[in-house]
């Protein structure tokens, strides 16, 4: 069966063939298997459609302004990515690292399983002999 213009109602079957304009499905909408987009077909979610999620054929891109990952109960926040700005890392809900312009700040401790360079920029180091001097391990 062909369809024109407006589909309103159920429709039963295979519904290929729609053309006219798209329709706005208001309420919930249930895909029993599963939803196939062709590349570069994106799924748009939001008012102005400002949140995009597709595939190009070798590449797969979720774009939005500022984008939160957070738990299934969205109770508590994973990630943030927030346009032309920080990425924020979240462990139980607290911030533990965080991009900047020059750089990243790790909140908490940070472990290295080796270091390299010189490491003669680091600053807010322990006078050298404290117990807390990690000087002494680094440049052996």
């Amino acid at each position: 069966t062909t369809f024109s213009g407006a589909v309103t109602g159920n429709v039963t079957g295979n519904a290929t063939g729609l053309s006219g304009t798209p329709n706005i499905v208001v309420g919930l909408a249930t895909v029993g298997t599963a939803l196939s987009l062709a590349d570069d077909v994106k799924a748009r979610f939001g008012t102005g459609g400002d949140l995009e999620i597709y595939h190009d054929g070798s590449a797969s891109y979720i774009a939005a302004d500022d984008l939160r990952v957070t738990n299934g109960a969205v109770n508590e926040t994973l990630a943030k990515f927030i346009n032309g700005g920080a990425v924020e890392l979240y462990h139980n809900d607290s911030k533990k690292l965080e991009t900047t312009g020059v750089g990243a700040v790790v909140t908490g401790i940070l472990t290295a399983t080796s270091f390299e360079g010189s490491g003669e920029n680091l600053t807010n180091l322990p006078a050298s002999g404290d117990a807390n001097d990690i000087t002494a391990c680094l440049f052996i």
